[in-house]
Formats: C-alpha cells, sequence, structure tokens
C-alpha cells in the first residue's frame, strides 16, 4: 500500500510539471483564453509547486544508513575484559560490565559460561551465546547513553523553546529498560540497591533543593549510579523494536 500510494503521488506530480511545462509553451493559452504572459506565470507557478512536493517528499523520507566499526578485548581463558587504554568504547564497555559484575554476580557468572564468539546477534532465529547477550546490551547501553548526552547538549546550546521539548525519565521507557540490564541495573535508585550503603545514601539525601543527583558511585568504587534522562521534541516515542534495536519517532524524522 505504502508504494502504490508513493507511485500515485509522484504521478500526480508529474502530471502538474507537465501541464506546467505545456503551458510555458504556449500550447493551452488559446484554449483558456490566457494571454501569453498569464500563461507563462500560470505554467511557473505549477511547476515550482510540483518540484516543491517533490523536493519535500524526498527530504522527509530520506533513508540513511551509517555503519560503525570497533573493538572489544576479553582474556581467552577467564574473558575477563581488556580495557584498551584511551580507547573510550574499550573502557566504557569495560567500566559497565565492572560495575554490573560487582553489584549483581549473576551477571558475571552469565558472562563467564558462555564464550564470546564473533556473532553476537541472533541471526536465522537463533539467540547469541549469554555473554554476548550482555555485551550486546553493554554496547547498547553505551550508544543509548552517548546519544541522551549528544542531544541534550544540543537542545541547551542551541536556544529551542522549552515549551516545545520533553524530557523522557526512566519510567518513560519502560520496554526499553526492562530488556536493558544495564540501563535498569545503573538507573535503579541508591536507596534500592544494597551496594550503596546508608552512608552514601545519606549524603545522596542531603543534596540541595533541585539538584539533581546524575552520577554517584558505591564506596567500592565500582557500583555505579547514573541517572537517565533523554530530550527529544514533544510527541516524540521511543520504543523497542527486535532484538538489539530501539526505535526513536520524531515529528520529522525516526532513527533506528
Amino acid at each position: 500500500m505504502e508504494r502504490r500510494s508513493a507511485l500515485a503521488e509522484l504521478s500526480l506530480v508529474a502530471l502538474l510539471i507537465g501541464l506546467g511545462v505545456e503551458l510555458v509553451a504556449s500550447a493551452l493559452p488559446t484554449k483558456l483564453d490566457l494571454t501569453p504572459g498569464r500563461a507563462i506565470v500560470v505554467g511557473l507557478l505549477l511547476i515550482v509547486v510540483g518540484f516543491c512536493y517533490l523536493l519535500r517528499k524526498l527530504v522527509t523520507h530520506t533513508r540513511r544508513i551509517e555503519i560503525f566499526s570497533g573493538l572489544f578485548v576479553a582474556d581467552a581463558k577467564t574473558q575477563a575484559p581488556i580495557r584498551i587504554r584511551r580507547y573510550r568504547l574499550s573502557e566504557k564497555l569495560c567500566g559497565f560490565l565492572e560495575a554490573a559484575f560487582s553489584e549483581n554476580p549473576a551477571l558475571q557468572a552469565l558472562w563467564q559460561a558462555d564464550k564470546l564468539t564473533g556473532n553476537l546477534r541472533a541471526r536465522l532465529g537463533r539467540k547469541p551465546c549469554k555473554s554476548g547477550q550482555l555485551l550486546t546490551e553493554a554496547l547498547e547501553y553505551y550508544l543509548f547513553r552517548e546519544f541522551s548526552m549528544h542531544v541534550g547538549d544540543f537542545f541547551n546550546q542551541s536556544g529551542h523553546d522549552s515549551n516545545g521539548l520533553t524530557t523522557l525519565e526512566r519510567e518513560d521507557v519502560p520496554d526499553v529498560l526492562l530488556r536493558n540490564r544495564f540501563l535498569e541495573l545503573f538507573s535503579k535508585k541508591t536507596e534500592e540497591r544494597p551496594a550503596f550503603t546508608n552512608d552514601v545514601s545519606h549524603d545522596i539525601k542531603e543534596l540541595p533543593k533541585g539538584v539533581k543527583l546524575v552520577l554517584a558511585y558505591a564506596p567500592d568504587g565500582r557500583a555505579m549510579y547514573e541517572h537517565f534522562d533523554l530530550v527529544l521534541p514533544k510527541g516524540s516515542r521511543v520504543c523497542r523494536e527486535g532484538q538489539g534495536a530501539i526505535r526513536i519517532d520524531t515529528a520529522n524524522a525516526y532513527l533506528h
């Protein structure tokens, strides 16, 4: 149906442009009782309208696919994550894994249960290994986190009217949250997590009014809390599409 609709629209645009060209060529002026000057004006207007409509359709439906390559290293025997110094992706992924393992030993057991393979995504209906699934979720959390910070900085610096923006919090993206164990764990309130002692929780509660806790570490320096929010134009929607895919819909574009 979508392809038929696009074909019908293209046919209509072609008709408008063709009619405009015909008028400019002065075949119709005599039939429509138009002076040559009026015929040219009407013809040019039809051509401009047709091209503008076609351009709008092309621009609003442009699809662009970007493919990025990355590197992650783990010990072949123990499968312990190995940091690559000054390589942001490696350092962040290792940090996320270490923070999650320190707070939830069950995740570490899953990580060590299966050896990492080159195929981390499900193909032909088969699920990836347990360690591969964890690494995929850590990477998803990293990308979602970076996107959130980038978009937030963009709207803050570009002077957008705040009335046209909305901030999505942890509870606004349950579909994404429940299927990413890193996002669910790291964004959970500190008072609900045993890794954060009463002393730390007390310090957090004593924050000045209006100040929001963005990042905190447990006394062991490993377990991590990170506030999650995502600033988007009003009416935007975030949902999950299949394994390892998140879709963000806005009025003018969508990211997948």
